[in-house]
């Protein structure tokens, strides 16, 4: 009987309620970066992806007993680009093809991270995601009226660790890198920059890569880097 009463109070105890503590955040992102390397074996850069534009990225996040952290976030992205290219028959003879691309990537990432350290300096979380990504890809070759589509679906654990700076302050530092590498090709995302906390409103800018790698058959349906700033704003609860 007496195992039941110590049980109870140390539920109750105040230092068990701490650990029970909920918060976290509710972010909306819009990345502006530019694309650059080959998909379908198209080079991104001849078509004008290189240019920056934005695209959107919601992410929600909570923080059990101010040590675990799990969330979600879901980055959409779609551009379609033309251009001149060049290109060759038979290895042999060069010419200047038009095409069209059409770029689309879903990436959804399912995370749970630990505080190793917590205080009001610094705080390191090692995580673990994971990732969900879907890419496709439609090439029309003007010249020739020819169409090529290829959509791939890869599902991968991405460890990785994420630093916070001065997290008891106002405005502190962020960044995190993360990365795997699979059968069927490999994706490296890495990011840091500046956010600030104002009562339940939070707003951060910075800048981020990512890299994402996926091949069939040994060869390479797509090998894109992906590279800007970004801003952010959302609630803290």
């Amino acid at each position: 009987m007496r195992w039941i009463v110590m049980l109870a109070l140390a539920v109750l105890s105040p230092a068990t309620a701490s650990a029970l503590e909920v918060h976290g955040d509710l972010l909306a992102r819009g990345w502006f970066f530019g694309a650059t390397g080959e998909a379908d074996r198209t080079d991104l850069k001849a078509l004008g992806f290189d240019h920056a534009k934005g695209q959107p990225e919601i992410e929600g996040r909570l923080v059990l007993g101010e040590r675990h952290h799990v969330g979600v976030s879901y980055l959409h992205i779609r551009r379609e680009e033309e251009g001149v290219v060049d290109g060759t028959i038979l290895g042999i003879l060069r010419f200047q093809d038009d095409v069209s691309l059409d770029l689309h990537v879903d990436y959804v990432r399912a995370h749970y991270g630990y505080s190793l350290l917590s205080d009001s300096w610094i705080d390191l979380q090692p995580f673990l995601e994971l990732a969900y990504l879907h890419e496709s890809t439609d090439l029309l070759d003007r010249t020739f009226g020819l169409t090529s589509r290829q959509k791939e679906n890869v599902v991968f654990p991405l460890p990785g660790a994420e630093v916070v700076v001065a997290p008891a302050f106002p405005v502190h530092l962020k960044a995190h890198a993360e990365g795997m590498a699979i059968s069927r090709g490999h994706i490296i995302d890495v990011a840091g920059g500046v956010e600030g906390v104002w009562g339940i409103f939070v707003a951060g800018v910075g800048y981020r890569y990512l890299k994402f790698v996926v091949n069939d058959n040994d060869r390479d349906v797509a090998n894109v880097r992906l590279k800007g700033i970004y801003a952010e704003g959302g609630l803290r609860f």
